[in-house]
């Protein structure tokens, strides 16, 4: 199988919560091996992307988005 992984960090702004990330690495896999895991650049913080909260569950180790764009997406904490 061959994977894609973004990672990076995202923090909840303002009263009505706006998830603003950024990814920081970028790691493609097949099966157990990396092809490729490479660092990427930061934005400046007027320029990174951002989802508007939906949802989030109790002790936080996941919640829901929706883009302005009306893409959903789903971030977990390990």
């Amino acid at each position: 199988l061959i994977s894609i992984r973004f990672t990076g960090l995202a923090n909840l702004e303002r009263k009505q919560p706006l998830l603003a990330f950024y990814f920081n690495c970028i790691q493609i896999k097949l099966g157990t091996i990396d092809v490729l895991k490479k660092s990427l650049p930061i934005p400046e913080k007027k320029n990174r992307p951002f989802f508007a909260l939906i949802a989030m569950d109790n002790d936080r180790k996941w919640l829901s988005a929706r883009g302005k764009g009306g893409g959903l997406a789903l971030w977990t904490k390990k």
